[in-house]
């Protein structure tokens, strides 16, 4: 299915997946943002391997990080599921 992309975001950018440096960040978006509120947050630890990571803060978030997962990857191996503070 195709959907247009939000204004202001490239078809790079929605390709991509929102990950936070800072936890407190992560919690407050899910906290704040309705859609995100059913949400189970993850920690992991991302290495070179695991894809590309570019930093892109926000004014809500200064940790958000935009993250392309290569194609094949297993990237919730190493991830765990955290309750929200």
């Amino acid at each position: 299915m195709d959907k247009e992309l939000p204004q202001g975001v490239s078809e790079c950018q929605a390709g991509g997946l929102s990950v936070f440096k800072d936890k407190a960040d992560a919690y407050r978006i899910i906290r704040k943002i309705p859609r995100f509120r059913k949400a189970k947050p993850a920690l992991g630890i991302l290495t070179p391997n695991l894809g590309k990571i570019l930093c892109n803060p926000s004014q809500s978030s200064q940790s958000h990080h935009t993250w392309w997962v290569p194609a094949n990857e297993k990237p919730w191996t190493v991830f765990q599921v955290t309750n929200v503070d």
